[in-house]
């Protein structure tokens, strides 16, 4: 039921591309472009995409929330969602908050859990729904 729900509110998160200005800004729309040139971007933004996925979430929900929570017990899993806020200021700051909020709840749910499976699968979701709307869909 998580899952659905996080999916579903990803979902819209990439759907507000197209109605934030500072976000269509930043993540060009391209579907006008031929379905040849799509498909090439496509292919090289996935191949992108899968280079770092994987390490981003295995450091940031196991190595770094596990020394943070070890070193700080009480506060330490905060270390994570600020990280991840910090890097996502380089882009909208609508994207960086919303961003926040996503590593709040799923960086408490890995620390709960024991696993980051959930936050990779969210992730991954929301990168794959971005490349496909940018290019096919908004």
């Amino acid at each position: 039921m998580l899952l659905a729900v996080f999916l579903g509110l990803g979902s819209l998160s990439v759907l507000s591309v197209a109605f934030i200005p500072s976000l269509r800004q930043t993540y060009l729309i391209q579907a006008a472009l031929s379905w040849e040139a799509r498909s090439t971007i496509a292919m090289r933004s996935l191949v992108w995409m899968v280079s770092w996925i994987l390490g981003w979430e295995f450091l940031h929900r196991y190595v770094l929330l596990r020394i943070a929570v070890r070193k700080y017990a009480t506060w330490g899993w905060v270390l994570i969602p600020l990280s991840e806020v910090l890097y996502h200021l380089q882009k909208p700051l609508i994207e960086a908050l919303g961003m926040g909020v996503f590593s709040v709840v799923l960086t408490l749910w890995s620390m709960k859990r024991k696993n980051m499976l959930l936050p990779f699968l969210i992730h991954l979701y929301i990168e794959l729904f971005l490349i496909g709307a940018c290019l096919f869909v908004l």
